[in-house]
């Protein structure tokens, strides 16, 4: 087993079929066959089921793949900080960031890169924040911009920003709501939130219970995009940073009020783990994140409050500018 035999058989594990993926690995289907037996021989377990319409992966080829794509990643970062030794910024970095990061930022943090740093190739991955924090434990992204932070010694959470929840409500209502809402006012209404465990669900049940007013849950979902669709659809209201809609709201398609007496806040860090290689890639890759929240936070509505420290980096740009 090597690392070839795990990149082929990742390839065939992606395609579900050895003839597409010695198409698209540009390997002869019979040399990638070999492979693929001579692993299984050497692990002493099948790998794939064989069937009319390709392969399908077995529980055996499954454990196989978690762990390969670990091993190849972990391979790719001591390349990388070999080929990084003369502080070049060259190379992959993934990055991990929440629904309204993504929305609020993607395009002008792969814009800054592209720009600056061509031979920088940047890797973007949605998810919630629990879920990025343990992507990151591992190894499968590089740094993440998160709400959720943990006392896990391996993992670097600094704080950038803080960002103030919204109550999205229907298109249809549009004209019918203010600007701003009261906690107890969003208790009334049938809400779409995360399951119980999630970070931000503990948050929220926080402070429905210090104004003593129970939670009406109407739906419970863990994927950001699904719950815009079903706002609209009529199956409840939801509890989110802005970021995360404010596409929609922009376009008319959904409504978004404040939510204050109380402010729910989360705090937006940029996480990373301790032990990995620092290499040049990764360096300006994390500045450039840093850089861009601070521009999206001063410069469009969002509900983002740049923390202390990022408010006087910002300020003594500007003031040398």
């Amino acid at each position: 087993m090597d690392i070839k035999s795990l990149r082929l058989f990742l390839g065939i594990r992606k395609y579900g079929s050895i003839t597409k993926a010695a198409e698209h690995l540009h390997i002869a289907q019979p040399a990638l066959g070999i492979h693929l037996r001579k692993l299984e021989e050497e692990l002493g377990a099948r790998l794939v089921e064989r069937h009319s319409r390709g392969v399908t992966p077995t529980e055996a080829g499954e454990l196989l793949a978690e762990h390969a794509e670990i091993l190849l990643r972990q391979f790719s970062r001591a390349k990388q900080e070999l080929m990084d030794y003369s502080r070049h910024a060259r190379g992959r970095v993934s990055i991990g960031l929440t629904s309204s990061t993504i929305h609020a930022m993607s395009n002008d943090l792969l814009a800054t890169m592209r720009d600056r740093y061509p031979e920088v190739s940047v890797s973007l991955t949605e998810s919630l924040s629990d879920t990025l924090v343990n992507m990151l434990l591992d190894n499968r992204i590089d740094m993440a911009l998160t709400y959720s932070q943990a006392d896990i010694a391996e993992i670097e959470f600094v704080p950038l920003a803080t960002v103030a929840i919204y109550f999205a409500y229907p298109a249809a209502e549009l004209g019918k709501r203010g600007p701003s809402i009261t906690l107890d006012e969003v208790l009334d209404h049938p809400l779409i939130l995360p399951s119980e465990g999630y970070a931000f669900r503990q948050i929220f049940e926080q402070a429905a219970a210090q104004i003593g007013k129970p939670i009406k849950l109407a739906v419970e979902i863990d994927s950001a995009a699904p719950a815009r669709d079903l706002v609209n659809a009529g199956f409840g209201y939801a509890v989110k940073p802005l970021g995360s809609m404010s596409w929609e709201v922009q376009s008319g398609n959904l409504g978004a009020a404040l939510i204050t007496d109380p402010t729910i806040e989360r705090t937006l860090y940029v996480a990373s783990a301790t032990d990995r290689p620092i290499t040049k890639a990764f360096e300006v890759t994390y500045d450039t994140m840093k850089e861009v929240v601070t521009q999206a936070a001063t410069s469009r509505n969002l509900g983002w409050r740049l923390r202390r420290r990022e408010e006087a980096d910002a300020q003594t740009e500007a003031e040398a500018a």
